[in-house]
């Protein structure tokens, strides 16, 4: 595949269109009017608690977060988006809030499954993910849910876009009777290679949703503040649960977890070592009280044999009569990824004007 032929402008741009498909992969954005449904079908796990018997959801935000200006109204439905909510509220903050939380009665989710409804009233907001749960008295259950996860929806787009810049390059050409065969044959290949670039495109949202590992590799997740803290009846403790995605840890699989006090330089106050016979969506690793009672921390996944897709990492400290706690997507977007694509475009730019430069008197074979 020959790129240095493509102008640098239509590079540029269809490398600009990734860089924006990547950064969305993380969640959607809502401005005013917009409706966003997220839904679950299970709960994740079930934990020790000492509270209310109630369902609560907490609605995550990302780099736009809701703030003055903003408002939102939240519902939660039993089972489908065509019941009635059992419970709605209208958050319109008056600082920028990264969580907003709605507390339901008990009866809500109690066959384990449901849905929010997001209404964006005024302003705008990134929704990066929603918790739900189901308290019940002596035990709560939970579900993370990221949205959106990445759909064939996008590589429509990306093909829809190769497809209409095809046909503007056949049209102009067949209104320039007096082109030359060289400029023909260069305009065609500069809109022909500009399709596997958007194509490539697609693989960018693709793994924003998670890491993949193979034996050999290292994967560290950070946290640096917790989402919020609940009641709890339970023993103090640290704890981190890695949950994976297409490719779950299984049989022939085996991954090491470490639990890291500040910084990733620092020594781990707790390994363990997983290499389980059955398919397994997550693993969890509990440690010492002291680990993180700063409100911070890392874990790292080092993949020993095997393969795995790493999602999220979920942190937890547990003190006793309450507990903490921070959910953590991987990878978060980063505008690495917008300099990488950058770099890329000024070095084909460059490779293509070397070339133009060198070919002047060159004749098409």
């Amino acid at each position: 595949m020959v790129l240095i032929a493509m102008k640098p402008l239509a590079l540029i741009s269809a490398l600009a269109l990734c860089w924006s498909l990547a950064a969305r992969a993380q969640g959607v954005h809502l401005a005013a009017g917009d409706t966003l449904s997220i839904g679950f079908s299970r709960f994740d796990g079930c934990y020790p608690f000492d509270g209310p018997a109630d369902t609560a959801v907490r609605l995550v935000f990302g780099n736009d977060l809701l703030e003055a200006g903003d408002s939102i109204r939240l519902d939660m439905l039993a089972d489908t988006l065509d019941d009635p909510p059992f419970k709605t509220a209208v958050f319109s903050p008056a600082q920028p809030t990264p969580t907003v939380q709605l507390t339901g009665p008990y009866t809500g989710w109690l066959d384990r499954q449901g849905y929010i409804r997001v209404n964006m009233l005024s302003g705008s907001a990134d929704i990066d993910y929603a918790r739900f749960f189901l308290e019940q008295g002596s035990t709560y259950c939970d579900a993370v849910v990221v949205v959106s996860e990445p759909g064939g929806t996008t590589l429509f787009v990306i093909l829809g876009t190769a497809m209409a810049l095809t046909w503007a390059f056949m049209r102009r050409r067949s209104r320039s009777q007096h082109a030359s065969l060289y400029h023909r044959l260069t305009s065609m290949r500069q809109t022909v290679t500009l399709i596997p670039v958007l194509v490539f495109c697609y693989s960018l949202p693709a793994v924003a949703q998670g890491v993949h590992l193979a034996a050999g590799d290292t994967l560290l997740v950070g946290f640096s503040r917790f989402d919020g803290c609940h009641p709890l009846d339970a023993g103090a403790d640290t704890v981190v649960i890695v949950s994976f995605g297409n490719d779950l840890i299984g049989s022939g699989d085996s991954m090491r977890l470490e639990m890291l006090a500040d910084t990733p330089d620092d020594p781990p106050f707790k390994t363990a070592v997983f290499s389980p016979t059955a398919p397994t969506a997550f693993v969890q690793l509990n440690g010492p009280y002291t680990g993180w009672l700063d409100r911070q921390g890392f874990a790292r996944v080092s993949m020993l044999s095997g393969s795995v897709d790493v999602e999220s990492g979920h942190f937890f400290l547990d003190m006793g009569s309450s507990y903490c706690d921070a959910f953590v997507v991987v990878p978060e977007p980063r505008s690495t990824t917008l300099f990488a694509l950058l770099g890329v475009a000024m070095a084909l730019t460059w490779a293509f004007m070397r070339r133009r430069s060198g070919s002047q008197h060159s004749s098409l074979h």
